[in-house]
């Protein structure tokens, strides 16, 4: 019986064989043997940026170069290098802490790691974000501790350490460290002692580069935060609405289980805003701040539904009667935005996400009254949708006194 052999099969088969038996030096790579080094660059110009300086430069005509790399000291003394594709015509040299003149060694490589003869080129810095973000540092006094304001325009990563000393502490202690590459932003330094402190600020980037620090010392303002177990819910209070529907309950905005599915207060849908809570805090009080989280239950959730998006803040007294007009007092007419300052269809950043996991955090005027009810009024939701949720409300303030119930 004749068998059939496929004609293209066999040229396959005959082609392998002379693959294998073809001289082993067409396997090697790209000019194995190669030892010439290609030409030096020419720098054209150099510019300055904060913390370095981007070279710009015109290749040689080698036909293999592969890459321009630059050699230089860093600010604690350490060589680093940078790299540049050949498809580019500048080098970056960053990180550097300094204003230093320095010299950077430059050079092209090629495939085979052959390098060119340096080109020496002298760059000064400019000056870099951490001088730059501690220059631009304020602060006041506030709440617990104090607020301190930065600017960083090159938007650098960077962590912005607090330290303190007091009677308490006499050591030097690092408090917290706040990371941001914010262009600008508030940070509020929060939960130390009405004491006379000694406050250290120093700015630090990824390089290990440190700012000098900024000193100060004051006497943050007293305040404790609230404890929910002495909270009671005030039903029927005015207009106020009801926050148990969908499983929610009023209850669950001060039972210290942070956001979570199922454990929220909803109200009813579709109701028309506004929609009112009251809360008998247990105490009378001077309130500093309040913290707000949404429900997050899942991403989707992330400032949609019912999250407020406008409320207010009401006070009552504890000698009035919280269930006549009269009595309330309007302490906060506010809105919660995303950092990012995105509308409800713009997707949230990673900050907008951070700051909905930590909570709103909205502080109240000095000149507020003690007051004993407090009364959350939501007024629209981050979707439009006629209903408001909400996970779990934490307030401080300067406790007068407690309440006998």
């Amino acid at each position: 019986m004749k068998r059939y052999i496929n004609p293209l099969l066999a040229m396959l088969v005959c082609l392998a064989a002379i693959g294998c038996s073809a001289d082993d030096s067409t396997q090697n790579p790209y000019k194995t043997n190669d030892k010439t080094p290609p030409g030096q660059i020419t720098v054209t110009s150099v510019d300055q940026i904060a913390g370095g300086a981007i070279i710009r430069y015109n290749t040689p005509s080698d036909p293999d170069l592969m890459y321009v790399k630059a050699l230089f000291q860093t600010s604690q003394g350490e060589t680093r290098e940078a790299r540049a594709s050949f498809y580019v015509d500048s080098i970056k040299i960053h990180g550097l802490g300094d204003t230093n003149e320095r010299i950077v060694s430059l050079y092209a490589v090629d495939r085979n790691e052959n390098v060119s003869a340096p080109v020496f080129e002298t760059i000064i810095p400019g000056e870099p974000s951490v001088a730059t973000i501690a220059n631009s540092l304020t602060y006041i006094v506030d709440w617990g501790g104090f607020i301190l304001n930065y600017v960083n325009a090159d938007r650098d990563e960077v962590g912005i350490y607090v330290g303190f000393s007091n009677e308490n502490q006499p050591e030097e202690t690092l408090y917290d460290v706040f990371f941001t590459s914010r262009p600008e932003g508030t940070i509020a330094v929060r939960g130390l002692e009405s004491l006379e402190t000694s406050f250290y600020v120093v700015v630090k980037d990824r390089w290990d580069n440190t700012s000098d620090s900024l000193k100060f010392t004051i006497t943050p303002w007293n305040e404790s935060e609230l404890d929910k177990k002495r909270f009671r819910y005030v039903p029927r209070v005015l207009d106020d609405v009801e926050w148990f529907h969908y499983a929610g309950a009023p209850e669950n905005l001060y039972d210290n289980v942070f956001p979570q599915s199922w454990n929220f207060a909803h109200t009813a849908y579709p109701i028309a805003f506004p929609h009112a809570v009251t809360i008998d805090l247990g105490v009378i009080v001077k309130m500093s701040r309040f913290r707000l989280w949404q429900y997050l239950g899942e991403l989707t959730d992330y400032y949609a539904h019912g999250a407020p998006r406008l409320f207010r803040v009401w006070g009552c007294p504890a000698e009035a009667n919280p269930y006549e007009a009269e009595s309330w007092i309007l302490l906060m007419d506010e809105e919660m935005k995303k950092p990012s300052g995105g509308s409800f269809t713009s997707p949230n950043t990673l900050d907008d996400m951070e700051e909905a996991n930590r909570g709103h955090e909205f502080v109240f005027d000095m000149d507020i009254p003690k007051i004993r009810y407090f009364r959350f009024q939501s007024l629209a939701s981050w979707s439009g949708m006629e209903c408001s949720r909400i996970s779990e409300i934490t307030i401080w303030g300067d406790i007068e006194s407690e309440i006998d119930y």
